[in-house]
């Protein structure tokens, strides 16, 4: 509120509010009579136009600067992106991601395997077998050779 006071572009409300609290507050007088001085003096100092040579001068260099940064590789950025801590922190836990799915796969896979090879190795004992003790002795392994024992 003091602000748009001092420049004079505080409501006729705001102004008398300001005014009102003036008269009874010692310090803020002060106050006011510092900021009215320094508000004197900016608006009593000249404006100097710049010349169009400086402002030329000025983009050039700015340019320049541009131009001198050496262009960055795909290592550099690839250095950037893995160095940096939060980048870092979402490739490790992807990484781990990763291995955990591909463990637990290999797991349920091999879990499977042994389950099917087990399977076959049962079956091929009791078809195999020469014992006569089991029902369900398959004699036949089309060699012939069953026949000459038999």
């Amino acid at each position: 509120m003091m602000t748009n006071y001092l420049d004079g572009s505080a409501t006729e409300e705001e102004r008398l509010k300001v005014k009102e609290h003036l008269t009874g507050c010692l310090s803020c007088r002060k106050l006011e009579g510092q900021l009215l001085a320094r508000h004197k003096i900016l608006q009593d100092a000249k404006r100097f136009k710049v010349p169009e040579h400086l402002w030329q001068d000025i983009q050039n260099r700015i340019v320049s600067e541009g131009l001198k940064e050496k262009p960055v590789g795909a290592l550099e950025m690839l250095k950037r992106y893995i160095f940096n801590p939060r980048q870092a922190a979402i490739l490790t836990g992807a990484l781990a991601a990763l291995i955990m799915v591909a463990f637990f796969s290999g797991m349920a896979i091999q879990k499977k395997h042994l389950a099917m090879e087990e399977k076959n190795i049962e079956s091929t004992v009791s078809y195999y077998s020469l014992s006569s003790d089991k029902d369900e002795v398959i004699y036949d392994f089309d060699s012939g050779i069953e026949e000459y024992f038999l």
